[in-house]
């Protein structure tokens, strides 16, 4: 994925972005094979099927619950200490 937001037209958007002071991208060498989206009202998450190539968000678990919300933060927290922030 990095490797494609790296060209064009997505580093174009990207550079764009990076003029919003709450935008940053981070990149992590493990294998994530989830998606998760954690704001402050909800939470979101799904993961690849068995094959690893092909993400449905329209499966995701979702929940408004605050000990849910609390627990997407603690995982996206994790990956993030292990990741570095991109830089375009």
């Amino acid at each position: 994925v990095l490797t494609q937001l790296m060209q064009p037209p997505y580093v174009d958007q990207i550079q764009q972005l990076n003029n919003f002071q709450n935008f940053t991208v981070w990149v992590t060498r493990e294998p994530l094979k989830m998606g998760l989206t954690v704001t402050d009202k909800c939470i979101s998450l799904g993961f690849y099927r068995k094959a690893g190539k092909i993400y449905d968000s329209s499966i995701d678990l979702f929940s408004m619950d605050h000990r849910a919300i609390d627990w997407g933060k603690r995982i996206f927290n994790y990956y993030k200490e292990r990741s570095y922030r991109m830089t375009v």
